[in-house]
């Protein structure tokens, strides 16, 4: 039943994005929006900042932060797979409607480009900058079933079915996993700043020292893990934070795409 609300529900504040989600953490129960986790008007502050060279302290942080608390001890990137979120319907779909009240069949299509202003995103910049990727709306098909005045008054059509696709196929792209010092207070659902090294040019202008300027920046906590050793007599136990974490968006811009044309 969960799921099947997840699908229907529609936010007073998020009217433009029909993407429910349902988990637990340790604060409880969240059916929700996505956008409602990850919007920077109501999130400004990320609710820990780690990174992997630099240790930079929690912000408004009460307690006394021993020194590489906030430290990214291992990581490990997942690389977008572009091809993978063409036939996930995250840059361009088609709605195939039948409405049986007013017998007719509709069509409706989604571009990832023209609607990315309309959702909330962890970072300013889109994931991908080749437009052509939103013109194809046949490489993905769902087929709706329609009835007129299915919404009541509201203007909600079946064009949510694909942004409800590409949302969470965006925060699929770019995923981490990293490993910290264990720290209780982390939970799913929570919005991080991953601080990383950056590789070749991917440096990020005004930043101390090199940071990667598309793998560093906002991350939502998708999965979490809190594991704890039992150290032998005489040693420490080891309390370790393993988290999946995911971003829908990049902190700096792409560079412009250039299209090669051949000739045969």
């Amino acid at each position: 039943a969960i799921n099947w609300l997840s699908k229907w529900a529609i936010s007073s504040l998020y009217k433009d994005s029909p993407s429910y989600i349902f988990f637990e953490n340790q604060h409880g129960y969240y059916f929700g929006p996505i956008d409602s986790l990850i919007d920077s008007d109501t999130h400004s502050q990320p609710a820990a900042i780690y990174s992997k060279d630099v240790v930079i302290a929690q912000e408004g942080a009460a307690k006394d932060i021993n020194t590489g608390f906030y430290q990214i001890n291992e990581h490990s990137a997942h690389t977008p797979d572009v091809l993978h979120g063409i036939s996930e319907g995250l840059f361009s779909s088609q709605v195939m409607s039948h409405d049986i009240v007013l017998r007719s069949i509709g069509t409706k299509s989604f571009n990832y480009f023209e609607s990315y202003d309309k959702t909330k995103h962890l970072d300013a910049n889109a994931i991908h900058n080749d437009k052509s990727l939103g013109s194809s709306p046949t490489s993905y098909v769902i087929n709706s079933g329609d009835h007129y005045s299915m919404y009541g008054s509201t203007s909600y059509n079946d064009v949510s079915s694909s942004t409800r696709i590409s949302q969470l196929s965006q925060l699929k792209l770019v995923e981490l996993s990293i490993t910290v010092p264990g720290d209780s207070d982390r939970t799913a659902g929570e919005v991080i700043q991953v601080d990383l090294p950056a590789i070749g040019l991917n440096t990020l202008e005004g930043t101390e020292g090199s940071q990667d300027k598309y793998k560093s920046g906002r991350y939502l906590i998708s999965a979490i893990r809190h594991q704890i050793k039992r150290a032998s007599t005489g040693q420490k136990d080891k309390y370790t934070l393993h988290m999946n974490v995911v971003k829908d968006s990049y902190k700096a811009e792409l560079p412009e795409h250039l299209v090669t044309h051949f000739r045969l």
